[in-house]
Protein backbone atom coordinates (compact mmCIF):
# COMPACT_ATOMS: atom_id res chain seq x y z
CA UNK A 1 0.00 0.00 0.00
CA UNK A 2 3.08 2.63 0.91
CA UNK A 3 3.23 4.68 3.62
CA UNK A 4 1.26 7.61 1.62
CA UNK A 5 -1.49 5.82 1.25
CA UNK A 6 -1.54 4.29 4.67
CA UNK A 7 -1.40 7.96 6.16
CA UNK A 8 -4.19 8.93 3.89
CA UNK A 9 -5.78 6.07 5.09
CA UNK A 10 -5.83 6.76 8.46
CA UNK A 11 -6.28 11.09 8.05
CA UNK A 12 -9.58 9.45 5.68
CA UNK A 13 -10.77 7.15 8.78
CA UNK A 14 -9.98 9.92 11.21
CA UNK A 15 -13.54 10.63 13.52
CA UNK A 16 -14.90 13.50 11.98
CA UNK A 17 -15.36 15.18 15.47
CA UNK A 18 -11.12 15.49 15.92
CA UNK A 19 -10.62 17.69 12.86
CA UNK A 20 -10.50 21.48 14.10
CA UNK A 21 -13.01 23.20 12.45
CA UNK A 22 -11.34 26.15 10.31
CA UNK A 23 -11.20 29.84 11.62
CA UNK A 24 -13.75 30.97 9.54
CA UNK A 25 -16.57 28.42 10.33
CA UNK A 26 -16.34 29.14 13.94
CA UNK A 27 -18.98 30.58 15.35
CA UNK A 28 -18.35 34.21 17.01
CA UNK A 29 -19.44 32.76 20.46
CA UNK A 30 -16.11 30.03 19.76
CA UNK A 31 -14.07 33.19 19.00
CA UNK A 32 -14.61 34.75 21.75
CA UNK A 33 -11.64 35.71 23.98
CA UNK A 34 -9.21 33.86 21.37
CA UNK A 35 -5.89 34.98 21.03
CA UNK A 36 -3.94 35.10 17.81
CA UNK A 37 -0.36 33.76 18.66
CA UNK A 38 0.80 33.70 14.72
CA UNK A 39 -0.06 33.94 11.52
CA UNK A 40 1.58 33.19 8.63
CA UNK A 41 3.10 35.76 5.92
CA UNK A 42 3.90 33.87 2.94
CA UNK A 43 4.09 30.42 1.65
CA UNK A 44 7.53 28.88 -0.32
CA UNK A 45 7.24 26.07 -2.10
CA UNK A 46 6.55 23.68 1.11
CA UNK A 47 7.77 26.31 3.51
CA UNK A 48 5.49 28.58 5.89
CA UNK A 49 6.95 31.16 6.84
CA UNK A 50 5.07 33.15 10.28
CA UNK A 51 5.16 36.77 11.07
CA UNK A 52 7.28 35.08 14.30
CA UNK A 53 9.65 33.81 12.21
CA UNK A 54 9.94 36.23 9.95
CA UNK A 55 11.19 39.28 12.73
CA UNK A 56 12.98 36.37 13.92
CA UNK A 57 14.89 35.88 10.06
CA UNK A 58 15.15 39.46 9.90
CA UNK A 59 17.20 40.25 12.93
CA UNK A 60 19.49 37.40 12.40
CA UNK A 61 20.16 38.73 8.79
CA UNK A 62 20.71 42.03 9.92
CA UNK A 63 23.67 41.00 12.88
CA UNK A 64 25.08 38.80 10.74
CA UNK A 65 25.65 41.87 8.10
CA UNK A 66 27.10 44.00 11.01
CA UNK A 67 23.98 45.50 11.85
CA UNK A 68 24.01 44.51 15.24
CA UNK A 69 22.23 47.85 16.23
CA UNK A 70 19.24 47.97 14.13
CA UNK A 71 18.72 44.09 14.56
CA UNK A 72 17.43 45.18 18.26
CA UNK A 73 15.67 47.86 17.13
CA UNK A 74 11.82 47.99 16.07
CA UNK A 75 11.42 46.26 12.60
CA UNK A 76 9.88 48.54 9.88
CA UNK A 77 7.88 47.51 6.94
CA UNK A 78 10.47 48.11 4.83
CA UNK A 79 12.95 46.27 6.68
CA UNK A 80 10.40 43.64 6.59
CA UNK A 81 9.95 43.50 3.26
CA UNK A 82 13.71 43.09 2.64
CA UNK A 83 14.01 40.25 4.91
CA UNK A 84 10.72 38.16 3.63
CA UNK A 85 12.51 38.56 0.23
CA UNK A 86 15.86 37.74 0.92
CA UNK A 87 14.25 34.66 3.36
CA UNK A 88 12.45 33.41 0.10
CA UNK A 89 15.86 33.57 -1.93
CA UNK A 90 17.42 31.67 0.42
CA UNK A 91 14.96 29.09 0.93
CA UNK A 92 14.75 28.56 -3.02
CA UNK A 93 18.41 27.95 -2.98
CA UNK A 94 18.45 25.75 -0.52
CA UNK A 95 15.69 23.66 -2.11
CA UNK A 96 17.58 23.44 -5.01
CA UNK A 97 20.89 22.38 -3.63
CA UNK A 98 18.73 19.60 -1.37
CA UNK A 99 17.14 18.38 -4.78
CA UNK A 100 20.90 18.30 -6.21
CA UNK A 101 21.84 16.65 -2.86
CA UNK A 102 24.74 19.10 -2.76
CA UNK A 103 26.27 21.47 -0.47
CA UNK A 104 25.59 19.65 2.60
CA UNK A 105 26.66 21.73 5.83
CA UNK A 106 28.26 20.11 8.81
CA UNK A 107 28.42 21.03 12.36
CA UNK A 108 32.08 22.70 11.43
CA UNK A 109 30.86 24.84 9.19
CA UNK A 110 28.02 26.05 11.55
CA UNK A 111 30.17 26.44 14.54
CA UNK A 112 32.73 28.71 12.36
CA UNK A 113 29.42 30.80 11.34
CA UNK A 114 28.08 30.91 14.69
CA UNK A 115 31.94 32.05 15.51
CA UNK A 116 31.22 34.94 13.63
CA UNK A 117 28.40 36.03 14.68
CA UNK A 118 29.07 35.79 17.95
CA UNK A 119 32.12 38.23 16.86
CA UNK A 120 30.03 40.84 15.85
CA UNK A 121 28.46 41.19 19.42
CA UNK A 122 30.60 43.73 21.92
CA UNK A 123 31.12 41.90 25.11
CA UNK A 124 28.73 44.25 27.23
CA UNK A 125 25.84 42.47 25.17
CA UNK A 126 26.51 39.18 23.61
CA UNK A 127 25.09 36.99 21.56
CA UNK A 128 23.51 34.86 24.02
CA UNK A 129 21.72 37.67 25.38
CA UNK A 130 20.21 38.92 22.05
CA UNK A 131 19.29 35.41 21.33
CA UNK A 132 17.42 35.13 24.81
CA UNK A 133 15.71 38.81 24.50
CA UNK A 134 14.42 37.83 21.20
CA UNK A 135 13.32 33.75 22.27
CA UNK A 136 15.99 33.19 19.57
CA UNK A 137 16.11 28.81 20.16
CA UNK A 138 19.68 27.22 19.48
CA UNK A 139 17.74 24.91 17.04
CA UNK A 140 16.28 28.23 15.44
CA UNK A 141 19.78 29.43 15.14
CA UNK A 142 21.38 26.18 13.68
CA UNK A 143 18.57 26.31 10.82
CA UNK A 144 19.06 29.35 10.00
CA UNK A 145 22.74 29.69 9.45
CA UNK A 146 22.74 26.04 8.14
CA UNK A 147 20.42 27.60 5.56
CA UNK A 148 22.26 30.45 4.96
CA UNK A 149 25.40 28.91 4.56
CA UNK A 150 24.05 26.28 2.01
CA UNK A 151 22.35 28.73 0.15
CA UNK A 152 25.53 30.67 -0.32
CA UNK A 153 27.40 27.97 -1.71
CA UNK A 154 25.23 26.61 -3.72
CA UNK A 155 24.48 30.31 -5.18
CA UNK A 156 28.85 30.89 -5.00
CA UNK A 157 29.29 28.08 -7.63
CA UNK A 158 26.83 28.53 -9.77
CA UNK A 159 28.24 32.35 -10.67
CA UNK A 160 31.43 30.53 -11.04
CA UNK A 161 30.48 28.48 -13.55
CA UNK A 162 28.78 30.61 -15.25
CA UNK A 163 31.78 33.23 -15.33
CA UNK A 164 35.10 31.35 -14.65
CA UNK A 165 37.33 34.78 -15.38
CA UNK A 166 37.49 37.58 -12.99
CA UNK A 167 34.29 39.92 -12.82
CA UNK A 168 33.10 42.67 -10.62
CA UNK A 169 30.92 42.53 -7.84
CA UNK A 170 28.45 44.28 -10.08
CA UNK A 171 28.65 41.38 -12.79
CA UNK A 172 28.74 38.75 -10.03
CA UNK A 173 25.47 40.17 -8.74
CA UNK A 174 23.35 39.95 -11.81
CA UNK A 175 24.21 36.59 -12.45
CA UNK A 176 22.97 36.15 -9.06
CA UNK A 177 19.82 38.02 -9.53
CA UNK A 178 19.13 35.81 -12.91
CA UNK A 179 19.74 32.77 -10.91
CA UNK A 180 17.27 33.18 -7.93
CA UNK A 181 15.03 34.94 -10.81
CA UNK A 182 14.68 31.69 -12.27
CA UNK A 183 13.59 30.01 -9.53
CA UNK A 184 11.29 32.50 -8.55
CA UNK A 185 9.54 31.91 -11.88
CA UNK A 186 9.26 27.91 -11.05
CA UNK A 187 8.40 28.11 -7.26
CA UNK A 188 5.06 28.35 -6.12
CA UNK A 189 5.37 31.33 -3.87
CA UNK A 190 2.29 33.16 -2.08
CA UNK A 191 2.33 36.28 -0.11
CA UNK A 192 -0.41 36.35 2.07
CA UNK A 193 1.00 40.18 4.08
CA UNK A 194 2.50 42.66 2.34
CA UNK A 195 4.90 45.14 3.76
CA UNK A 196 6.13 48.28 2.39
CA UNK A 197 9.04 47.40 -0.29
CA UNK A 198 12.31 48.62 0.26
CA UNK A 199 14.32 51.13 -2.85
CA UNK A 200 15.94 47.91 -4.53
CA UNK A 201 15.28 44.48 -4.82
CA UNK A 202 15.98 41.05 -2.84
CA UNK A 203 19.65 40.40 -3.68
CA UNK A 204 19.98 44.67 -3.42
CA UNK A 205 21.17 46.57 -0.62
CA UNK A 206 17.65 48.23 -0.17
CA UNK A 207 16.00 50.77 2.77
CA UNK A 208 15.85 47.94 4.75
CA UNK A 209 19.17 47.24 5.18
CA UNK A 210 19.92 43.62 3.63
CA UNK A 211 22.52 43.05 0.96
CA UNK A 212 23.31 40.60 -1.37
CA UNK A 213 24.31 37.02 -0.19
CA UNK A 214 28.34 37.41 -0.03
CA UNK A 215 28.80 34.97 -2.37
CA UNK A 216 27.64 37.18 -5.28
CA UNK A 217 30.41 39.76 -4.21
CA UNK A 218 33.39 37.61 -3.78
CA UNK A 219 33.78 35.86 -7.08
CA UNK A 220 37.34 36.46 -8.08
Amino acid sequence: MGAIGILTALALSAPPASAPKPADALLPSELEGAVLIDSVVARVNRHPITESQLEIEARLALAEHGEVAAAQRPLSDSQLSSALDYLIDQLLLEDEAQRLEVFEIDDEQTRKALSRLAARFPASQPLRTFLDRYGISSDMLDASLRRGLRAEQYLDNRIRVQIQEGTSPAEAQAVAKELVAQLRARADIRLLATFKKGSQGSLGLGAGGFPAPAAAARVP
